[in-house]
């Protein structure tokens, strides 16, 4: 051999050994998976910029969000620091629904009754902690990294309204300096409580007995005042303020104000001494024309022109600093549907008057104003369409000006209008200003722009989804139709016909001829880099699915899955239609539209949301289940279960729960589910068949007065009963979730203990499961087997009912109960394109933290066999070829298991009562949905709730059909040119060595 040979191949050798020894298998996290953390819509009265603690150059953005989760953010990237979420223990399904969106305007609140409490965050500038509110609870947390100080909670009855910090710690002395809070509160027992900031004990209530409705508290001028309010028979409100001694909380003056002429509504009160250096109370008229401003402790008002020459306003907002030091000025923001203008005030201490000092000019179109002080300097920022100004509150000029587009967000197809900022101002020598202004827009997209440059956009319109579907990203429809056509035709019309497609399909050559060296290098970098570069190929698998979605803002908002979820199109519904229904075929969506009582179908492309056309269509079946021409539907009515027939809308069958039993669940396999194998081989190579009922419906019921569960297996086309089972001693009163697929069911539900004073079950989370099988005896098919002498007749039909001459078609069920350590929220199971893939069941169960916090796991189906023996271990043949195991009562639900890994979902408890009634019937909980890719190994999975969204891939049997992520492909290319080399090299010397033998010869 050649020495060149030689030493190439021994080289070859040392990079094979080396690359063996040092292989790694890459962590998958974050790469094949994604998981947007979100807060929901930020309320303007709870976001500011503050600093985490009191030596910190730094300041974060800190907010609460309609959806009741508290946060910081990280303002040069829009990063979350941290976040908690809240919850109502009046409620514990409400995640922070209906939360005051804006405290201080004009906007209408009248489902916080119906929803929940509105909540409240507040700052000191003289510690470290922020405290929140909502319900009857109210908590301390660390501002630099969340963490729990204390937490007060009061009688369940009641609402906390509002929460301030004593300023003056003279008056209420604190060893720890921590400022003590005043919390204002109604139910039975209404009245203030003054709570110790540091530890959350009680120090003193002051209840209220005069009957008025608790308003807010203004702790301004070292005054504790209390505002209320007393509806007057002329339905107007008089305004009471009621100051009190901060040591005791005794009352020691009460002043009234005239204001029942013009104050209809407590939304009209757009200020009330929120601030310590402010001591006013502002509110609107009925026609919003003007405003009346008054000092606490005055018995008169003062009333301003808006000067809105006849214009409908639309929202009066006023803006106030927080800080005592800061110069007591104040801007009233009023806004039309056409324009937006503001009036600047003073207030002179000494006078106690307030005047107005100038105005800002009106502009056209939506626009924002915020507030913020350096020092004693107070400024204001406004932010429009197309600009960002800065004013000082001593003059009309404006300080600084900067061209802004940052409301034009990529995929949002209309222009969106400023909901709301918070800014924060920074003056350098010179003097250079700097702002930086975080806007909600009416997209539900949250940005943070610094002067007029854009920084980061958050996408808080995805909390709250009510509706997901998948959709494939690109369908060449075309190509198969062509094909059809041409199986289907005359051999010399197919040739023609495949003769023209060619030559239309050669008009593309240029372009692709011009974009393949392009191309190429981006299949290669993909192809060495693995994980990093896999993009451009990882259409062709399936992986990239485009996700639809629909929330409860009324936001169709479509998300790539492979480009960390990024926006593709964000539209608002009209408000004329209802909240949509979605599914999808291919790369279409179709929307079921309901307009003035008739329903159409309005076909998009999922990529463009470019409108294809409309269709007349029936309102859209929440259950439908197919076979043959007869389409059957159910739903719940009066108590029951019916089915329908599609056509004629007339009953076809009924199924009533037990007397005194609850619908709580309803559950059936996915249409179209493909089955690969119909029966499970044994380790002595005989055969169990499957049940195989496309049409099974799984009904959940309860008796909460016997605490017992039923579950009822029914063919949804006929109505009969497959199977039935009851469980005791079950708390009825917690969710339960359900997942049917294949020849099996699984469910969840809450052992209770305490239900019965004799129990055989312990007490926790529990996970059923049942398999079903044509018979219980290997190899026998049971009456379903054609070779039998009692088979079914050839004319069986599942649409009817069981005659007199039919045998029982009913199922053989093995069953079996697990314990898990946590309660599970939701189910689903697995989908791939062929059923090949063993199905895993997924289960959202919480994560052991904080309440409303859950993790996504993939329960292995091994475990769950419910065919695992019980008292006795395995057989050789069973534990190998089977793979079954002792039974073992508890489930733990393993680490390894966790498909969202150090993520958390933020969420409510599912309200599965509600999921029989449809996708749109308030349940808060987690949601999964699955769909199938290319690939035979993988599934997409999506986690939704009311708050976050997470994306993964999940291969139950394993990537068997992929290359795994730590195969070493540029060890692969360097091998093939090593070998091609080498062969360069050596076939010469082969060449002379036969030819010199053959001389020799």
């Amino acid at each position: 051999m050649h020495p060149l040979a030689s030493w190439l191949f021994a080289f070859l050798l040392l990079w094979l050994q080396s690359s063996v020894v040092s292989a790694l298998y890459a962590d998958e996290a974050g790469t094949t998976d994604f998981h947007l953390a979100l807060f929901g819509l930020p309320t303007l009265a709870n976001t500011f910029f503050h600093q985490p603690y009191q030596s910190s150059k730094a300041t974060l953005v800190y907010t609460l969000s309609e959806r009741g989760v508290i946060g910081a953010v990280n303002p040069k990237d829009g990063a979350i620091v941290w976040r908690q979420p809240l919850k109502d223990s009046r409620n514990p399904n409400l995640q922070g629904a209906g939360l005051n969106t804006d405290s201080t305007s004009n906007a209408d609140l009248s489902q916080i009754a119906k929803n929940g409490s509105p909540g409240r965050l507040i700052r000191s500038l003289k510690q470290d902690v922020v405290i929140s509110s909502i319900g009857d609870t109210i908590t301390a947390w660390s501002g630099a990294d969340g963490r729990l100080v204390w937490e007060r909670r009061f009688p369940v009855d009641s609402v906390v309204k509002d929460i301030v910090f004593v300023e003056d710690q003279k008056d209420a002395p604190n060893s720890n300096n921590l400022q003590d809070v005043v919390v204002l509160v109604e139910g039975e027992k209404p009245g203030s409580y003054l709570v110790d900031g540091s530890s959350g004990k009680i120090k003193w209530f002051a209840q209220d007995t005069s009957g008025d409705t608790l308003h807010k508290i203004s702790n301004a001028n070292s005054r504790m005042s209390i505002i209320s309010l007393h509806k007057t028979m002329l339905k107007g409100y008089k305004i009471h303020i009621s100051t009190i001694d901060i040591q005791s909380g005794r009352t020691l003056e009460q002043v009234s104000l005239n204001s029942e002429s013009d104050l209809f509504s407590p939304n009209d009160i757009v200020f009330a001494g929120d601030t310590p250096n402010l001591p006013i109370i502002a509110w609107t008229d009925a026609a919003r024309s003007a405003i009346k401003i008054s000092v606490l402790g005055q018995k008169s008002s003062a009333s301003h022109s808006l000067n809105t020459n006849g214009l409908e306003v639309k929202r009066v907002v006023l803006h106030a600093p927080e800080r005592p030091s800061a110069a007591q000025h104040f801007l009233v923001h009023v806004s039309t549907s056409e324009s937006h203008w503001a009036q600047v005030f003073h207030l002179d201490t000494t006078k106690t008057t307030v005047s107005k000092a100038f105005d800002l000019p009106n502009v056209s179109g939506p626009g924002v104003f915020s507030v913020s002080h350096v020092g004693n300097d107070v400024y204001f920022t406004r932010i429009t369409e197309d600009e960002v100004t800065l004013f000082s509150s001593k003059s009309q000029n404006f300080l600084a000006r900067w061209s802004s587009n940052a409301v034009r967000i990529p995929g949002v197809t209309e222009k969106p209008e400023l909901t709301n900022a918070a800014s924060e101002v920074v003056v350098r020598p010179g003097p250079i200003f700097a702002v930086r202004s975080a806007v909600l827009l009416s997209s539900g997209d949250w940005v943070m722009y610094r002067g007029g440059d854009l920084v980061w956009t958050r996408p808080e319109a995805l909390a709250g989804i009510l509706k997901a579907e998948w959709a494939d990203y690109v369908r060449d429809d075309h190509l198969v139709e062509d094909l059809e056509a041409e199986s289907h035709s005359h051999p010399l019309a197919a040739y023609i016909h495949r003769v023209r497609r060619h030559v239309f399909e050669a008009q593309d050559l240029p372009a692709w001829l011009q974009g393949l060296p392009q191309q190429a290098v981006q299949w290669v970098s993909a192809f060495i880099q693995g994980q990093n570069g896999e993009a451009p190929i990882i259409k062709d698998l399936g992986f990239t699915k485009v996700l639809v979605t629909v929330n409860d803002k009324r936001r169709l908002v479509a998300l790539d899955t492979v480009d960390s979820g990024r926006i593709i199109w964000n539209e608002e519904l009209p408000k004329e239609i209802k909240i949509p229904q979605l599914l999808s075929e291919g790369s279409l969506v179709s929307q079921f539209l309901s307009l003035k009582q008739t329903w159409k179908t309005k076909l998009s492309s999922s990529i463009t949301n470019q409108t294809i056309g409309f269709r007349p269509s029936s309102p859209p079946k929440t259950h439908e289940q197919m076979s043959l021409d007869n389409i059957i539907t159910y739903t719940i009515r009066d108590k029951s279960v019916v089915g329908l027939t599609h056509q004629k809308s007339t009953e076809a069958w009924r199924f009533t729960p037990l007397p005194n039993q609850e619908i709580l669940k309803l559950a059936s396999p996915s249409l179209g589910e493909p089955i690969a194998s119909i029966g499970k081989p044994l380790h002595d190579r005989r055969v169990l068949y499957k049940y195989l009922d496309p049409n099974a419906l799984l009904v959940i019921s309860a008796n909460h007065a016997k605490h017992h569960l039923t579950t009822t297996l029914l063919n949804a086309a006929s109505g009969s009963i497959l199977h039935t089972a009851t469980h005791r001693n079950v708390d009825t009163s917690r969710p339960v979730s359900a997942a049917v697929s294949e020849n099996w069911f699984a469910y969840s539900f809450v052992f209770d203990a305490s239900a019965e004073s004799t129990t055989s079950h312990g007490k926790g989370p529990a996970l059923a499961i049942a398999e079903l099988y044509e018979s219980d005896i290997p190899n026998d098919r049971g009456s379903l087997d054609p070779s039998s002498s009692s088979s079914t007749p050839s004319n069986y039909s599942a649409f009817g009912p069981a005659r007199s001459n039919q045998p029982p078609t009913n199922p053989h069920v093995f069953s079996q109960v697990y314990h898990t350590p946590a309660e599970i929220a939701q189910m689903a199971v697995t989908q791939t394109a062929q059923g090949i893939t063993t199905r895993q069941l997924l289960v959202a169960a919480q994560s052991g933290g904080p309440a409303n916090i859950w993790s996504l796991y993939g329960v292995p189906r091994a475990l769950l066999d419910p065919r695992r023996p019980v008292g006795r271990d395995p057989s050789g043949g069973e534990q190998s070829e089977e793979g079954l195991m002792r039974y073992s009562p508890f489930l733990d639900l393993d680490g390894r298991w966790c498909l969202t890994h150090r993520n958390e979902l933020l969420g409510g408890a599912d309200d599965t009562s509600s999921s029989a009634e449809g996708p749109f019937s308030g349940n808060s909980g987690i949601r999964i949905l699955t769909t199938p890719t290319v690939m035979e190994s993988t599934s997409l999975v999506l986690a939704y709730g009311p708050v976050d969204v997470w994306v993964g891939r999940v291969n139950p049997s394993a990537g068997f059909d992929m290359l795994s992520s730590s195969f070493n492909k540029v060890q692969l290319v360097l091998t093939i040119v090593g070998l091609l080399v080498a062969t360069l090299f050596v076939s010469p010397v082969v060449g002379r060595k036969r030819v010199g033998a053959m001389w020799a010869s």
